[in-house]
């Protein structure tokens, strides 16, 4: 979703699939995508693997605690929960046609969550994708205006997605270090925790 063009009608889609999930029911078993699995799980697979770097490990310590509370400030100010896809990064999981038809797809982490953790994993790919800044805003508030002509949001819920996207990274860590076929051996390496370490620095410390 490298144009505004693009990550508006991205933005679109993503409104349209939650607003047709809401009368959505299921007797499958699926994730529950509440702080013990966004926050708790990964922390738990990321700390014996950063033992020897004691200085970011209590930094990570720390933040963990400092997302969770800052969510919970959003939940008891009502976020929005429902059916989440789980993975709406904007890359590579939705298919657009030349007739203005999509087709979502890559449903295997879609479960119950806040909506905002779906919206911030197309800005945390943005975040992660573009070098300049600037541009990821645009392409931020361009989605965000796409997903508000289908649905409306509240200010909380606009104001929840900076915090998941540095829920989501933490979750992506562990994800990464847990399932080492998504990254190769890169989970182990040194290099590949000091870029976690950059981002949550840069945008969290």
């Amino acid at each position: 979703m490298e144009t505004e063009e693009l990550s508006a009608r991205f933005g679109r889609a993503v409104a349209e699939l939650h607003v047709k999930a809401e009368g959505f029911s299921t007797q499958q078993a699926r994730e529950m995508w509440d702080a013990k699995t966004l926050i708790h799980r990964p922390l738990a697979i990321i700390e014996p693997r950063l033992r020897h770097r004691k200085e970011d490990l209590q930094f990570l310590q720390r933040l963990a605690m400092e997302l969770e509370a800052k969510l919970n400030e959003h939940i008891h100010a009502g976020l929005d929960w429902g059916i989440c896809h789980g993975d709406l990064q904007g890359n590579f999981n939705t298919n657009f046609c030349e007739d203005n038809t999509y087709t979502h797809f890559d449903f295997d982490l879609c479960g119950y969550g806040w909506r905002a953790y779906d919206r911030a994993a197309f800005k945390l790919s943005r975040i992660l994708i573009e070098e300049d800044d600037e541009l990821v805003e645009s392409l931020w508030n361009a989605f965000l205006k796409g997903y508000t002509e289908v649905r409306p949001l509240s200010e909380n819920d606009q104001e929840a997605v900076s915090l998941m996207t540095g829920i989501r990274q933490l979750w992506l860590m562990g994800l990464c270090m847990h399932d080492p076929h998504i990254m190769g051996s890169i989970d182990s390496d040194d290099a590949f925790v000091s870029e976690k370490m950059e981002f949550f620095k840069k945008y969290f410390a």
